[in-house]
Order: C-alpha cells, then sequence, then structure tokens
C-alpha cells in the first residue's frame, strides 16, 4: 500500500482516464460499490445512515454509496449541497431521485439536525482531497454540524476539509477513513493525524505502476523483504555479541528491558555497560546477561545500542561519541538521542538508527507540518535511519525510503515499550544486512506482539511484551 500526496493522488486519477481509458464514471461507480461493500460488514439494517454529500466528485462518491445502501435494504438519509455541481456528481444525484430516495436539502435546518442527532452512522462525503483552502460557507456549516453529534463517523477519501496546508480550519472528525486507490500523505500531517480515525486502503483498479511511491504502508508483506535463518549449527559466539550501554540511578528499569528483550531474540551474547547499582539491580533476575563497567569496549562486540535509562553527563557524552566513531552498527534511544542531536559535526562511522519519539524528535528542530517529509529530512540530514515513535511510526533512511505503521497499537504506549523495541531492533540487525529493512522488521513485529498480547490480555506491561515478541520471532521466521 502507497503514500502519495495530493497532487500525485490527483495526477493518478487523469492519468488514469487519459492512458488507460478507464473513464471517470466507471471510477466513481468502483469506489461507490468497494465502499458499499465494507459498509455492509459494518452497518445493520436497523441503524439509521446518514450520508452527507458536497457538490463535487466526493460527493458523487456519496450519492453511489446512498444508492448501494438503498437498494440491499437499508434506511438511508441523503444530505445534499445545493448549487452547481459537476457533471458526475449531477448524474448520481438524479438517479438518486429515480430511486425515490430520502434526499434533504442541508437548507432544511431543522428536518437535518434532526436526522444527524439521530443517526448511528454519519458518511461523509462533503469535500474531496482538491481542497486547496480551508472550507467555507454551507460546506463548513455542515462539518460543523455533523462533529456536533456522536453518530460513528465515516470519511470517503479524506475527511471533509483537509487539505495540503490546513493549520486551524474546521474539519470532519472521523472514526473510519475510506482512503481510495493510495493513502493521502497530507493526513499525517501533525494537525490532521487525530482527525482520522482508523484508516483502510480500498481499491478500484488504478494501474499500479502509477501508485508505486518510495512512502509505502507497513504491513505482513515486510517479511517478504527479508530472510531471518539460523543454522543448526549455530552458537553463542556465531549469533552476534550486543553491547547494551543503558540505565542510571533513577532509571533502572530501561536497562533491564533492553537487555532482556536482546537475550530473548537471536543474539547469542548480550553486555550490559551501566554502574554498579544498575547492574546490581538487573543481575537480581537476569544472571545470564554479562555485566560490565560503564566504560567503552569495543573488542568481541558486533553492534550497540545506546541511551535507554541514561542521564546526560560527560561520561555517557564519551561513551556516545566512542559508539558514533566505530564502524559497528548501533541504535541510539532516549537520552543518548538528545545528546546526538546537540554533537557539533559528529564523526560517524557503520550503521546509525535512532529512534525518537516526539519531543527527542523536536531537539533535531526539523518542522514543516508534515511529519512524513520531516522524517525523511532528518534521516537524509543524518546519515541514518530513524524510528520516528508515536500515534504513527515512521521508518525513514537516507535514500528517501519510507514505511508508515498507521493504527499501532495503542496498550504498546506503555513505559518500557520504546527500551523494547531499541533491544529488538538491534537482535534484528545481526540478522539482516539492511538496517532500514532490520528497523521496519523490528517494528512490525514488536507491534504484531502488542496486537496478539492484547487479544489475550488486554492492557499489558512492556515484561509481558517481551515473552510474547520472543514467541512472535519464532511464528514467523520459523527459528
Amino acid at each position: 500500500m502507497y503514500i502519495n500526496s495530493t497532487e500525485r493522488k490527483q495526477e493518478i486519477d487523469f492519468l488514469t482516464q487519459r492512458d488507460y481509458g478507464i473513464s471517470g464514471a466507471t471510477l466513481m461507480d468502483r469506489a461507490g460499490k468497494s465502499i458499499f461493500n465494507e459498509l455492509f460488514n459494518i452497518f445493520s439494517k436497523d441503524k439509521r445512515i446518514v450520508v452527507c454529500c458536497g457538490r463535487g466528485n466526493n460527493g458523487g462518491d456519496g450519492f453511489v454509496i446512498s444508492q448501494y445502501l438503498i437498494k440491499a435494504g437499508y434506511t438511508v438519509s441523503t444530505i445534499y449541497i445545493d448549487g452547481n455541481r459537476s457533471e458526475l456528481n449531477n448524474k448520481h444525484f438524479n438517479t438518486l431521485k429515480d430511486l425515490l430516495a430520502v434526499l434533504v436539502n442541508f437548507d432544511d435546518k431543522e428536518v437535518v439536525d434532526d436526522l444527524l442527532k439521530n443517526a448511528d452512522y454519519i458518511v461523509d462525503a462533503i469535500l474531496g482531497i482538491g481542497l486547496k483552502s480551508g472550507a467555507r460557507n454551507r460546506e463548513l456549516d455542515l462539518i460543523n454540524l455533523c462533529n456536533k453529534f456522536d453518530g460513528y463517523k465515516i470519511a470517503i477519501d479524506i475527511p471533509s476539509g483537509i487539505f495540503p496546508n490546513r493549520s486551524d480550519e474546521s474539519c470532519f472528525h472521523s472514526d473510519l477513513t475510506y482512503t481510495i486507490g493510495s493513502i493521502n500523505k497530507e493526513i499525517f500531517n501533525k494537525q490532521n493525524i487525530e482527525f482520522i480515525g482508523k484508516l483502510k486502503l480500498i481499491s478500484i483498479g488504478f494501474p499500479k505502476d502509477l501508485l508505486v511511491s518510495n512512502i509505502k504502508i507497513l504491513d505482513e508483506r515486510i517479511l517478504e523483504e527479508v530472510n531471518v535463518s539460523i543454522p543448526i549449527n549455530s552458537y553463542k559466539n556465531s549469533r552476534g555479541h550486543i553491547g547494551i550501554y543503558a540505565g542510571s540511578k533513577n532509571y533502572r528499569g530501561a536497562a533491564l528491558l533492553c537487555s532482556k528483550m536482546a537475550s530473548k531474540s537471536f543474539l547469542g551474547l548480550v553486555s550490559l555497560f551501566s554502574c554498579e547499582k544498575v547492574l546490581r539491580k538487573v543481575l537480581e533476575s537476569e544472571s545470564y546477561i554479562i555485566f560490565r563497567k560503564n566504560t567503552f569496549v569495543e573488542k568481541n562486540i558486533n553492534l550497540y545500542v545506546a541511551g535507554s535509562g541514561w542521564k546526560s553527563c560527560n561520561r555517557n557524552k564519551k561513551i556516545l561519541k566512542k559508539i558514533l566513531f566505530s564502524n559497528k552498527s548501533k541504535v541510539l534511544d532516549a537520552e543518548a538521542i538528545r545528546m546526538f542531536a546537540n554533537l557539533k559535526n559528529p564523526v560517524l562511522n557503520g550503521d546509525l538508527i535512532i529512534t525518537p519519539h516526539v519531543g527527542e524528535f523536536r531537539t533535531f528542530g526539523i518542522d514543516s507540518g508534515n511529519i512524513i517529509d520531516d522524517v525523511i529530512e532528518l534521516a537524509r540530514k543524518k546519515s541514518c535511519v530513524v524510528v520516528y515513535k508515536s500515534s504513527i511510526t515512521i521508518i525513514a533512511d537516507k535514500n528517501s525510503r519510507c514505511f508508515v505503521l498507521n493504527n499501532p497499537v495503542a496498550a504498546l504506549g506503555t513505559g518500557g515499550s520504546g527500551d523494547v523495541l531499541s533491544g529488538l531492533i538491534a537482535s534484528m540487525m545481526s540478522f539482516i544486512e539492511d538496517s532500514f529493512l532490520a528497523s521496519s522488521v523490528g517494528v512490525y513485529i514488536h507491534n504484531l506482539a502488542g496486537e496478539r498480547l492484547y487479544k489475550i490480555k488486554g492492557w499489558f506491561n512492556s515484561v509481558e511484551l517481551i515473552d510474547m515478541i520472543s514467541i512472535v520471532l519464532k511464528d514467523v521466521f520459523d527459528v
């Protein structure tokens, strides 16, 4: 599944009609029918459905959806905005009239208010991706009225009112968005993402070569791009030795979680470098981890993780510089990311992965308004792989390859989950040479384990997550 800008999606629509002979009418019917098929699995026939249609082709999609719902026996009311309509919009509006559908002019305020107030589902087909500025006039009034009521809200292609450079203008607050063909990059703008709800892609037969993009949705297909195998005669020294620099007096748990995750993956040896109080704490439960004082060691270490539970101090800064200078691969988390951001002209050798959350990302001072573009820019600027952790997860490298994990498991938003992820990504780097793919696989496995665990237990803690990840690794890679 690819992610494209609004301009590119419009170009794909145009080229599909011009070069492949697929008419706009055919595309609209496919869109309406495909979304109806999805809604058929959601709606029950005792529920009240209101479809809100604007005057453009997005409204035309809405009219088509209403037609299919009515023919299938659903109780549907369609609210429309009168005025100059697009050709296809007008065609399907008249078709709907011929079906003797319940059509309500938005100007009939009292009836509209009553319909939306009592609706179980509100379908938004008011404005599409062609919007260049904020919603206005009756379209804006209808959007605001929809948001006022409690019905489950579904947007067609994009929530109405969202446009590329939206700041604080009103938009439809969707619980579920069906995006058509490919996913709009603009929905991931920081001011838009909270209004998207769950995101689902609808295929309507756009030529695949037109949809291709460097930005893709992260899903199970990532596993087809890697080959992880462990020879039957492997032993601890052949499966990688990771050096973890983590923990401080007040943050001992981070070191424990990162080390425990690394030890429960494919790695053969795990060494934890930390202060005496952290080592003593970890030693109480994890005797299989090698404990070392907090000094830089390169001999026999294959890769590094640094930063989980660290505090900012001169000793850690010196260690970080040596880790960056080493030609071994490394993963930076937490305080190591902040220190890295503030280093002037650091000497970097070997592959680098950084895993910032929102606050840590801000320390780099990149903010164009579109977080996907910003993550790609940081990866390019720092010549590294960036794993951005938020309500979505974005992985990008210096060559502009990018994966987006949309709708990650909410239960993963718990203390220590990021420490676990750092240990897991480092483990993947021992067996997957491409650091971008290793990071992407790590993020996917982390989320998959969260999904499985949530289904079994509901909300969970990071220690339980580690145990589930170990099981998922075995299932996924059959090793």
